[in-house]
């Protein structure tokens, strides 16, 4: 943990900051982020964090401001491995930001908790170059600028080698011990002898764990337990959530034309003309996906100010084979005879990214505009991977403290924003601070 979210990060905010010194006779175009630009650049830091999800835990806080108030390891992850790329591409010259990206593109693999030979061995040949480039533009041989070759450079190099012989990093790594430290410390009760209680509750919860393992049937299935009134259990671990409508309501014509084209791929023939076509839905508001997350919906989401916002409605989703970002209008249920139903998601299909920003930065920057009515699908729940966020790139311009400022802007872009270790943080039962209980 120390040494991607506080070491590394450190190093590159020095430098780039210029409170690292170097050869003062020397020049230093690394270092960009320093007056206006560093006090604009921390209010898009700032103001990014309406449009990350409540499962991202705590949002990075500006930065120019908040830097030396106890930032917070997960801050500086989503920061430098998040919003980096994107944020910095107009500060850093080209070289610096490629070789920023690599480093990025990396810490993104190894923080995965599944990791496939190819993206291993992609990191692997990424953490070399990085750290060979690092070295040739930061140090360029300077004995004055030795110091600038830090040791967690030479570490994080050598990560992809340590996940080849004991695994994925994320599960190894002092997460996972200050993640069990937080626990324990969650269930003392006998603060005169806190370690003879920590030791007490250390050894029954070995004792759980272990007969749960010798008789599973002695695990309680917490999610069907904590299924609110109003949920429908979709199967496959998904769960359909309230606040939902009271009575079915008719479509805009750009959503009916949405729908008629769901249902036509779905082989209904008796459905008319596009242009004489309507359907009427009923409104369902969140959806659990499998992995733990609570896929939101701009039906209920949009009645917040920007400024008061969570934003958590923006999803990966499959379409068509092809993986694309779209915002989640609603969710409803389409009737296929008496007895069963098709449970479908209205979204609304983020643009075409970049293509050639994307792969100049080494799969780092994912940015694409937002079409709005223009582009919407209806799509199976079941094609729903993950609740990602897409936020505002630099130059879109919004008014946090407006009430009725929209959450998206049509034609504005948008650069994406995933969890890092999604899985362990489902496995921990931290994903989602908001209560299941039915919302208003």
């Amino acid at each position: 943990m120390h040494l991607v979210a506080l070491n590394i990060t450190d190093l590159f905010l020095g430098l780039w900051r210029g409170t690292v010194s170097g050869s003062k006779d020397g020049d230093r175009p690394w270092v960009v982020l320093q007056g206006d630009t560093w006090v604009a650049h921390g209010a898009e830091v700032g103001r990014a964090a309406c449009f990350l999800p409540g499962s991202f835990d705590r949002p990075p806080r500006n930065i120019a401001e908040k830097l030396n108030s106890g930032y917070k390891a997960k801050e500086f992850m989503t920061y430098f491995y998040g919003y980096g790329p994107a944020l910095l591409r107009r500060h850093l010259p080209r070289l610096y930001l490629k070789n920023f990206a690599k480093f990025v593109s990396a810490g993104r693999t190894l923080g995965k908790h599944r990791i496939l030979r190819t993206e291993l061995q992609h990191a692997e040949q990424l953490t070399r170059e990085a750290e060979l480039k690092y070295e040739q533009l930061y140090y360029e041989r300077d004995p004055n600028r030795v110091h600038l070759v830090r040791p967690c450079i030479h570490s994080f190099g050598h990560g992809p080698s340590e996940v080849k012989k004991i695994g994925p990093l994320i599960g190894v790594t002092q997460y996972t011990m200050e993640r069990t430290i937080g626990n324990l410390g969650q269930e003392l009760r006998q603060h005169s002898t806190p370690y003879a209680n920590l030791s007490h509750r250390a050894l029954l919860r070995c004792q759980l764990n272990s007969l749960g393992n010798l008789l599973p049937s002695l695990r309680l299935d917490d999610a069907a337990l904590s299924l609110p009134k109003g949920a429908q259990d979709l199967g496959n671990d998904m769960v359909l959530l309230c606040p939902k409508d009271t009575t079915s309501h008719s479509t805009t014509n750009a959503e009916a034309i949405a729908f008629h084209f769901y249902l036509s791929d779905a082989g209904d023939q008796a459905l008319g003309p596009v242009s004489e076509f309507s359907i009427k839905v009923r409104r369902y508001a969140r959806l659990r996906l499998a992995n733990g997350q609570v896929a939101r919906s701009a039906w209920k989401e949009t009645l917040r100010p920007l400024g008061n916002s969570r934003i958590s409605r923006v999803v990966k989703v499959s379409i068509n084979g092809k993986m694309e970002i779209a915002e989640v209008r609603y969710y409803c249920r389409l009737p296929i005879d008496g007895m069963s139903f098709w449970t479908v998601a209205l979204l609304s299909v983020f643009g075409p990214r970049d293509e050639d920003l994307y792969q100049d930065l080494y799969g780092t920057v994912w940015l694409a505009p937002y079409r709005g009515d223009e582009s919407l699908r209806v799509v199976d729940v079941s094609q729903i991977h993950a609740v990602v966020a897409m936020v505002l790139d630099s130059d879109v311009v919004v008014d946090l403290t407006n009430a009725v400022e929209p959450h998206y802007q049509f034609g504005q872009n948008y650069f994406l924003v995933e969890k890092l270790a999604l899985e362990i943080s489902h496995r921990a039962g931290t994903l989602d601070g908001i209560p299941e209980a039915e919302e208003e």
